[in-house]
């Protein structure tokens, strides 16, 4: 029986001792817990310092310029300008001289009162609205174009 049994008991060999870092990148507990981190800063220190300076000279800028926007009016002006230049090219051939000449003269008094401060902007939405639903097959006819001249007057006998 003495064959079978030894009569030592035999310690199990120990693992390998494993490699402190095998990857070539640090995991993130790894990272997280070793307080002194080999790894420098991706960015210098002063960058998010000084973009951080950066955003907020531009947020304040740009409050600035929104209080300043609406007491001008140019904005709108050249909203509407764009607006009136991309439907005009879109009128048909059988949109009389008399409504094209209608329709600029509507438009220069909106804009006039846009870029004076006189425009109520709320009743300029349903013009808006009604632009953007005729113009959206990019061709305006003469039925059409008498619904935009109204619409155009509408605003304009709302100015303040």
């Amino acid at each position: 029986m003495d064959d079978i049994t030894p009569n030592e008991l035999q310690t199990p060999e120990p693992p390998p001792a494993a490699d402190p870092n095998p990857l070539p990148f640090q995991r993130p507990a790894e990272y997280y817990s070793n307080t002194e981190s080999r790894l420098r800063p991706l960015l210098p220190r002063w960058v998010p310092i000084g973009c951080g300076w950066l955003s907020l000279v531009f947020v304040i800028g740009l409050f600035a310029a929104g209080t300043l926007a609406p007491k001008s009016g140019v904005i709108l002006d050249m909203l509407f300008g764009k607006i009136q230049d991309d439907l005009v090219q879109h009128f048909t051939k059988d949109v009389t001289a008399a409504q094209k000449t209608s329709f600029a003269a509507e438009m220069k008094t909106m804009r006039t009162a846009a870029r004076d401060g006189k425009l109520k902007l709320d009743r300029t939405q349903k013009l808006l609205r009604l632009a953007t639903e005729l113009d959206g097959d990019e061709k305006i006819d003469q039925a059409e174009a008498g619904k935009l001249i109204a619409a155009v007057r509408d605003v304009n006998q709302g100015v303040k």
